[in-house]
């Protein structure tokens, strides 16, 4: 059960000590919430299909997704 869970009864769960425990958790949501529908089902695409990885317009779609800006 994640620390942050308003059902989570541990004692220790608000000793500063555990603040690290929050912080994995919150990066860890952050993550999963900025993967955009295009690269996960571009990765899904890749397992299937490997070798689109190797074509030129696989490469500039990872780049742009991976820095956020364009690639020409």
């Amino acid at each position: 059960m994640p620390i942050t869970s308003p059902k989570n009864r541990n004692i220790w769960k608000r000793d500063p000590r555990m603040s690290i425990h929050r912080n994995l958790e919150e990066v860890g949501e952050v993550a999963v919430a900025s993967t955009s529908g295009a690269l996960a089902q571009f990765i899904s695409s890749a397992r299937i299909t490997p070798s689109i990885l190797d074509d030129r317009s696989g490469v500039q779609f990872l780049a742009r997704e991976v820095s956020g800006c364009s690639v020409s």
